[in-house]
């Protein structure tokens, strides 16, 4: 992530805590590419969560309070790829 005056911003993590807990957005990156995203709420994953693999894949997944819910699906380059259903 290129900052003001070109400076290169070194974070891998980026997360938000209240009281201590993951609570709010968070992020992981890896060489300059986003490979984590989504929000956490009292410490659990929850809500929308995106993943990219070194392979391309990148896999979509919902989650309520930690609990993978739905459908997850992947996709290379916009094409669905993978689909695998969570119970």
């Amino acid at each position: 992530m290129l900052l003001p005056m070109g400076l290169v911003d070194a974070r891998d993590h980026i997360e938000t805590f209240v009281d201590g807990e993951l609570n709010g957005p968070a992020e992981e990156w890896s060489a300059g590419i986003k490979i984590h995203e989504g929000t956490y709420l009292d410490g659990k994953k929850h809500g929308l969560w995106t993943h990219r693999l070194p392979t391309g894949l990148v896999v979509r997944a919902y989650y309520q309070r930690g609990e993978a819910i739905g459908t997850v699906v992947g996709t290379r380059e916009g094409v669905a790829t993978a689909i695998v259903y969570a119970e």
